[in-house]
């Protein structure tokens, strides 16, 4: 940890480059630092009820994708108040143009944050974090239960799938390295924010007043700015993203947005910083600006290499790929259509460097291939199968039989293939944590020993403040939810939990095509974040904690909780 510099170093630090100080302020008071406030409004027809909270959730929605420069004098407002009901004086503000360059500023200056203890804070970010945690507590003790689960996949749900989980993870891959301090999201956590605000908005819940001059300050800060960081007497915001661009989530229920852009980055600030993504997926620059045969054979994660080859189209793919054609037949499912199944390309890249087989045997089940269709006007389109042949495929009788594939919607659903250590990525003997971050591209902190080889279970296993436990031990006690969604868990991690602090995330990381994710679920004791199967090895990632593997089978996640520590001695969650 780097010394705190003297105030005379960060008087002189140079904000050219895009950054902009704004001395000490007196915060107005909080009425003029957010929007009058709509008087609660009953609304007893389901049907209007619908209609209105969709018609919010997409309010907020815009909140979050909002670009452009930040209404600083509001963020600052609503920052500064949030300073002194945590009992710490006004800061003085830092702006500048991007996360990455907040980071980089944080870095250089030495900010840092003194461990967590009990008692009083001892710094801004846990003195909001604590006023923070404390009333969604409040408030969701006044949430009533039998609506909870509809108005939160319509809201909370769809906005965090939409914000936390699309943009905000998006921006975090264009940090330096892992972050200083607790993290707010500024715009990307109006998940929060609208979900409350709905249910006092609507009648649907009352809130004490502190509850909802708390609720007004996140809200004022989720339609002012973008991410920002509290340390002691100084608080560093960064601006909002100048270029977003998504679309519409296939299957979205809840009008559901994913990051997209064809032929630019899809999320862009104002310094330069970018993220490509195509359909949802995060790619590197050249899978939109320079993609070449070469560099989409030798990619190891598998949907990058499916976005650079849709890039430039699969029919110039095969062709320029020059592979080999094993069968053809009529497609059963898409009359006048033809299905066409290629050999796998020898560069495709497999476990440890190696390469898949570049020919395939007419009864072959477990080598590499691509599949494509043939439309009657002669466009093609194509899906791949990473980890060999797609599951439902059935080769048909007769002398000449080869593998022709019989689809029976087999991307309707997540359906898991059978893990195979001959083709998987993580199935490896003796994985190591640099093995695993390095599939992943997902990271750890430096103090961790990056050459130990990640330990694999099927029974009980912890991680920080979630348990991992055989779903045979909990039985009927945790269940799908009637509107629960299942995912594929990609190789690029799907973020389970972050800290109530906004602190480092645990991700689940699996082969692609061998682990589902499932959420929400019920669990009568209100603890299960959700439910994983997997018939590979997969694993729980957290750049403190490191990894764990989870064998295969069924298994329930849970948030861990300590007795006897709450309020009056009662049970809380164990805060990471």
């Amino acid at each position: 940890m780097r010394p705190k510099p003297s105030r005379a170093i960060l008087d002189n630090h140079d904000y050219r480059k895009g950054g902009h100080r704004h001395h000490p302020v007196s915060a107005v008071p909080i009425s003029s630092a957010v929007p009058h406030r709509t008087l609660s409004t009953r609304i007893t027809d389901p049907h209007a009820l619908a209609a209105a909270v969709s018609a919010r959730r997409d309010h907020w929605l815009a909140q979050g994708l909002c670009t452009g420069p930040s209404d600083r004098p509001a963020a600052e407002s609503a920052v500064a108040e949030l300073y002194r009901r945590a009992g710490f004086e006004e800061p003085e503000f830092v702006w500048v143009p991007s996360p990455p360059a907040a980071l980089q500023l944080i870095a250089d200056e030495g900010f840092s944050v003194p461990p967590l203890r009990f008692g009083e804070p001892a710094h801004p970010s846990a003195g909001i974090a604590e006023i923070w945690s404390a009333s969604r507590d409040r408030m969701e003790a006044r949430t009533p239960r039998r609506q909870d689960p509809l108005l939160r996949a319509a809201v909370w749900d769809s906005l965090r799938t939409s914000l936390f989980v699309g943009v905000a993870t998006a921006i975090r891959t264009l940090l330096p390295g892992p972050t200083l301090g607790v993290t707010w999201y500024g715009q990307q956590e109006a998940h929060r924010v609208a979900y409350y605000d709905t249910l006092r908005r609507y009648g649907l819940a009352g809130f004490e007043s502190r509850d909802d001059e708390l609720l007004d300050l996140q809200g004022a800060l989720v339609r002012a700015t973008g991410w920002w960081w509290a340390f002691e007497r100084v608080c560093v915001m960064a601006e909002r993203p100048a270029a977003l661009h998504t679309e519409p989530t296939p299957g979205g229920v809840h009008n559901e947005r994913r990051l997209h852009h064809s032929d630019r980055p899809a999320l862009e600030f104002a310094d330069g910083s970018h993220v490509f993504v195509q359909d949802g997926t995060i790619v590197p620059d050249w899978v939109v600006l320079d993609p070449t045969v070469e560099r989409i054979n030798d990619e190891r994660n598998v949907e990058v290499r499916r976005c650079a080859v849709e890039h430039i189209g699969w029919d110039r793919y095969i062709d320029m790929a020059a592979l080999a054609l094993v069968d053809r037949a009529d497609d059963p499912g898409n009359p006048g259509c033809t299905l066409g199944l290629y050999a796998s390309p020898t560069g495709w890249v497999g476990p440890a460097g190696s390469c898949s087989s570049s020919t395939v045997p007419s009864n072959a089940t477990g080598n590499g291939a691509v599949t494509a269709c043939t439309s009657p006007n002669g466009a093609v389109t194509a899906c791949t199968s990473p980890i060999g042949f797609p599951p439902h495929w059935t080769p048909p009788a007769g002398p000449t039989a080869s593998a022709v594939p019989t689809m029976h919607n087999s991307f309707a659903e997540p359906e898991l293939h059978r893990g195979d250590p001959m083709h998987s990525e993580l199935t490896l003997p003796d994985l190591t944590l640099s093995d695993l971050t390095a599939l992943s591209g997902l990271d750890v902190l430096d103090h961790l020993d990056r050459e130990v080889t990640v330990p694999v279970t099927d029974g009980l296993q912890a991680q920080g403040d979630l348990i991992v436990i055989p779903h045979a031990l909990v039985g009927a006690a945790v269940e799908r939810t009637p509107w629960a969604r299942s995912i594929r868990v990609p190789l690029s991690g799907v973020e389970l939990l972050r800290s109530a602090a906004g602190g480092n995330p645990h991700s689940l990381v699996a082969d692609h095509g061998t682990c589902r994710w499932t959420t929400p679920v019920r669990d009568t004791m209100g603890l299960a974040l959700g439910i994983v199967e997997t018939t590979g090895t997969a694993y729980l990632l957290h750049p403190e904690h490191g990894a764990t593997g989870i064998a295969p089978g069924c298994y329930v996640i849970r948030r861990q909780r300590e007795h006897g520590a709450g309020r009056h001695g009662s049970p809380r969650l164990v805060a990471d």
